[in-house]
């Protein structure tokens, strides 16, 4: 039986790390199906004339949510949100009886449409209440700005904000990333660090939120998704 230096050797990995093999789980590996959202896993929220619907594209890649916020009754916005709520900060929510040492959500995304009527506070994807909008306190989102693309966190209403557009182009598949601890909430692009927030952090139990919405013209604003994965440690 070989000894535990060679165990870790043939790991690549210390003994910190295999203890947090030990304690990581997976509660989320959506693969959306072409005929509904599971409602068990997910809540969807639809205001104005808007939709959500399952493709996939001819290479038989991964099916993807569509998110279609119509043209209709504005303000108009299409969301999905996770149905568990995760918190990183039980110093800060004491009433919270389960808290989570580290919690990663990842998943593809790409804006099909240039829109210039976004509204701002709903385009946000990632770690927020469950109404999801990007003036949210208490959030952890990339959040898309009059067309820029933010790394965005709030503790209780102070927002730090990075600029990562650069190298990024929305309109094509990208895999997003974010991994919140009570330290720091940090964001990838295609696996790429991209900013670090270190000082305004969530302070509430938060849910994955996917969203989209405009608030004027005739155009559609469109989100597609694939393939959410959330990973916690506790």
């Amino acid at each position: 039986m070989p000894d535990k230096n060679t165990v870790y050797r043939y790991l690549d990995e210390d003994v910190s790390d295999v203890y947090a093999l030990a304690r990581r789980h997976i509660w989320l590996n959506e693969h959306f199906n072409k005929s509904t959202v599971d409602t068990t896993v997910w809540t969807v929220v639809i205001g104005g004339s808007s939709t959500v619907s399952s493709n996939q594209r001819s290479d038989n890649t991964p099916v993807y949510l569509s998110l279609d916020a119509l043209s209709g009754v504005l303000p108009r916005k299409v969301q999905i949100y996770s149905g568990k709520l995760f918190n990183i900060a039980p110093g800060a929510f004491t009433a919270q009886k389960q808290y989570f040492s580290k919690v990663t959500a990842s998943w593809f995304a790409c804006w099909p449409d240039t829109i210039s009527d976004y509204k701002d506070l709903y385009v946000t994807m990632g770690f927020t209440p469950t109404s999801g909008l990007a003036t949210d306190n208490n959030i952890a989102v990339f959040a898309k700005i009059l067309g820029v693309l933010y790394a965005r966190t709030d503790s209780n209403g102070t927002d730090e904000d990075t600029n990562i557009s650069s190298g990024i182009t929305l309109a094509n598949w990208n895999k997003y990333t974010i991994e919140v601890t009570s330290a720091s909430v940090k964001f990838y692009v295609n696996d790429a660090l991209k900013a670090t927030h270190a000082t305004q952090k969530p302070q509430y139990p938060m849910v994955l939120n996917l969203m989209s919405g405009a608030v004027a013209g005739t155009v559609h604003a469109r989100l597609y998704i694939a393939n959410p994965v959330i990973v916690y440690e506790v």
